[in-house]
C-alpha cells in the first residue's frame, strides 16, 4: 500500500507541476483572492449585524439602516425581547412571513424601501405603537393593519396609496396618520 500511495503522490506533484509551469496558478490564485474577499466581507457584514442589535430597559433594539439589504435577515425575528426594528434606507420588498414571530415589537422602520404593500403580517404586531413606511411603492395594506390597537404614529407618505382599507378606522389610538405625495 505503501508504494501506491507514493505513486498517487508522485502523479499528483507532476500534475500540479504542469499546472503550475502552464500558468493555471494563477487563476487559481485569482479565485482564491476573491474567495478571501468574500469571507472577509461576509466578516464585516456580521460584525456589523453584532454593533447593531443593542440592549436597553425596554427589549432590544436592532438598527439595520442604510445595509443595502434586499431582504430581512431570517436571524432577526429570532432575536429575543425584540421591541425596535430600523430597516430604513435599504432595498426590502416584502415582508417576510418569518417576521410575524417579533411580537413584542413597539417600533417598526421601513421607510426608504421598495416594498409594494402591507402584506398580512403587519397585523402580528400587536404592541406597534409607531410604524414608518415612508418612500416605498406601497399601492395596498393589508385590512390585517386594524389588529394593530395600540398604533399611536403611522406614516405612509409618500407611497402609491389610492385608498386604505376600512379597517384602518378599527385604530382607536391612532394620533398621526401621515399620507401626503400619495
Amino acid at each position: 500500500m505503501t508504494g501506491n500511495k507514493i505513486l498517487i503522490s508522485a502523479l499528483i506533484l507532476l500534475q500540479l507541476n504542469a499546472l503550475f509551469s502552464c500558468g493555471h496558478f494563477d487563476d487559481l490564485h485569482s479565485q482564491v483572492q476573491q474567495t478571501n474577499l468574500e469571507k472577509t466581507r461576509t466578516i464585516l457584514q456580521e460584525s456589523e449585524v453584532l454593533v447593531a442589535v443593542q440592549d436597553d430597559d425596554n427589549g432590544k433594539k436592532i438598527d439595520l439602516s442604510d445595509k443595502s439589504l434586499i431582504t430581512i435577515p431570517t436571524w432577526v425575528p429570532k432575536t429575543q425581547n425584540l421591541t425596535t426594528l430600523l430597516l430604513n434606507k435599504n432595498k426590502i420588498k416584502n415582508i417576510p412571513t418569518n417576521l410575524a414571530s417579533a411580537k413584542r415589537l413597539i417600533e417598526l422602520d421601513l421607510s426608504y424601501n421598495e416594498l409594494e404593500d402591507l402584506n398580512d403580517v403587519i397585523g402580528s404586531f400587536k404592541r406597534l405603537t409607531i410604524l414608518d413606511c415612508k418612500n416605498n411603492f406601497i399601492e395596498k395594506i393589508s385590512p390585517a393593519i386594524g389588529n394593530l390597537k395600540q398604533l399611536f404614529d403611522l406614516s405612509l407618505d409618500f407611497n402609491n396609496l389610492s385608498s386604505l382599507p376600512e379597517e384602518i378606522k378599527q385604530l382607536k389610538g391612532l394620533q398621526c396618520l401621515w399620507l401626503f405625495a400619495n
